[in-house]
Parts: structure tokens; C-alpha cells; sequence
């Protein structure tokens, strides 16, 4: 009697890419050079951010506002979604050998992209860490929701 599979059958490129990572077991070192490539970008975002302020002139105490927190967080989300669109990678994660990719392993789509970068609004705490860490994929939230993963080169 055949033994009934654990997991719903998968297209034929999904299967391909699921086994390539099971291969090469990349999966736990994707996590830790995932959290590397995030204290690179990190710093990056921040000093863009700064610049901002000093040459829109609102260095000093009207950073730390409510509209200064909008504008970072745009600043942050537009670094995301312009280098992951055009490059399939941020600077922190080219560094660290990573790439963003779709599940049937081409490249994202900017609609992906998209949902990608809006869940970071929420991917950004601790819980994103436990969810990450439960999935045997490694991926967010956001990942889920869009369709990627994010691949060792």
C-alpha cells in the first residue's frame, strides 16, 4: 500500500527548487545570512535617512516625529523595493550572497516585490524571527504572502 505524501503535490518547478535547497541544505545559513544582510541594510537606510532630514532641514528634534517616523519608514520600504525590483537583491544581501526569488525560482515580479516590501511594516519584530525559524523554507510573512524566497547564489 503506497504511504499517502506529507505535503500536496507541487509543480514541477516548485519541486525542482524545493529539492535544489534540500540539497544543499541551505536553509539554516540563509537565516543567519538573512539577519547579517539585515544589519548591513539597516545602517544604509538610517544614513540615507539622515541625509534626508539635514537637507530637507529638519535635523535636531523635529526628526523624532510622527512625520519623521512615516518618513523613515518610506525611506525604508522604497531601499527595499527599488533594489529587490531592479537587482533581486539589497546591497546587504549581495554581500551576503542571497537573492530574492520566486517560488518557481525566476525572478520576482514587481507586484511580488510589492507585497514583499509592505509586510515589512509588520516582518520587522521578533515574531518575524519565530516565523522564519518555523518555516523550513526560511521565509517571512511577506515572502509567504508574495510567492519568494530568498536563495543563497
Amino acid at each position: 500500500m503506497p504511504v499517502p505524501p506529507s505535503e500536496p503535490p507541487r509543480p514541477v518547478e516548485e519541486v525542482s527548487l524545493v529539492s535544489s535547497l534540500r540539497r544543499r541544505r541551505s536553509t539554516t545559513r540563509v537565516l543567519t545570512r538573512r539577519f547579517i544582510a539585515a544589519m548591513i541594510d539597516t545602517p544604509i537606510v538610517v544614513i540615507v535617512y539622515s541625509l534626508m532630514l539635514v537637507e530637507l532641514g529638519h535635523a535636531g528634534p523635529r526628526a523624532i516625529s510622527p512625520a519623521g517616523a512615516l518618513l523613515f519608514a518610506a525611506v525604508g520600504l522604497a531601499y527595499f523595493f527599488a533594489f529587490e525590483t531592479l537587482f533581486a537583491a539589497t546591497p546587504g544581501k549581495r554581500l551576503c550572497g542571497l537573492r530574492v526569488v520566486s517560488f518557481d525560482g525566476g525572478r520576482p515580479t514587481p507586484g511580488a516585490i510589492v507585497k514583499r516590501t509592505l509586510w515589512r511594516l509588520i516582518d520587522q519584530t521578533p515574531l518575524a524571527l519565530l516565523t522564519m525559524r518555523r518555516s523550513w523554507l526560511r521565509q517571512r510573512n511577506g515572502d509567504r504572502s508574495s510567492g519568494t524566497l530568498v536563495v543563497g547564489d
